[in-house]
């Protein structure tokens, strides 16, 4: 199952036969059958979609949260060191200046993202898709912010994700139990991921961050069985030579 970051590393990141659409919004619960799944989950026809990409929260989580950013920004350094400490003992540190800002302050952020019940997803906009399912392969057309998905295909049959010119196995399942998180429900769904090196250490320093060059992309898709909505992220990151080629990540909810 889908593993979960300690805190300090989400903040360091921060800085998942064919059916027609009334069937699909019926379905209740991911079968683990994968055909049964896909065709349920992502039914031939035009949709829209609801692209969640804002975090709703509380005035002070904002302000702490910048305050967070503009620190990282100001010494990646160090916050690289602080995230091998994190992957090494899986313990967040102790408390440093270099967080930016006070201990107090530091303990009040950890408290905030630890309550995930007062953050919630939001939508920025919509976009309207067309899903169309061909022989078992499953393509997109859309514009706007989920231009990408113009770019994938789906083939339900080798149980492969295509984003452009990769192959995206299927790397795990996801079972989100617990209602408390920023959808405000529980979910259940499949990711796929493609990375061209998958043993790759994290930076030791800004030196080897400044001509880190790799590639990982990722489609994550589920069911929001409470509100009978498929749940989809797409994203991706290019680096060559410490500098981004290509970057974005679009998670969205296509409406019954």
């Amino acid at each position: 199952m889908k593993q979960y970051l300690p805190l300090f590393l989400l903040c360091i990141i921060a800085a998942c036969n064919s059916y027609d659409k009334k069937d699909a919004t019926k379905q209740k619960s991911i079968t683990r059958d994968f055909q049964v799944d896909l065709n349920a989950l992502l039914p031939s026809g035009e949709f829209t979609a609801d692209i969640m990409d804002k975090i709703k929260m509380s005035p002070r989580g904002k302000e702490l949260q910048d305050k967070f950013m503009t620190a990282m920004k100001a010494d990646p350094e160090w916050f690289l060191q602080q995230q091998r400490i994190v992957e090494k003992t899986g313990k967040e540190p102790a408390y440093d200046a270099h967080l930016g800002m006070s201990e107090n302050e530091w303990s009040e952020y950890q408290s905030i993202l630890n309550n995930v019940e007062n953050m919630e997803a939001e939508a920025s906009g919509s976009e309207s898709i067309l899903i169309s399912n061909v022989g078992g392969i499953i393509r997109f057309k859309s514009t706007g912010k989920l231009e990408y998905l113009n770019f994938v295909s789906i083939d339900i049959g080798k149980k492969e994700v295509y984003m452009f010119d990769h192959i995206l196995s299927l790397l795990d399942t996801i079972c989100v139990k617990t209602e408390k998180n920023v959808f405000k429900t529980a979910w259940r769904g499949y990711e796929f991921q493609y990375t061209d090196d998958k043993n790759r250490a994290m930076p030791k320093d800004k030196k080897e961050l400044d001509n880190i060059s790799m590639k990982l992309f990722s489609f994550t898709l589920g069911l929001f069985p409470e509100l009978g909505k498929t749940y989809i992220e797409i994203a991706g990151s290019e680096v060559e030579k410490g500098k981004d080629i290509v970057k974005f990540k679009v998670p969205f909810v296509i409406r019954k």
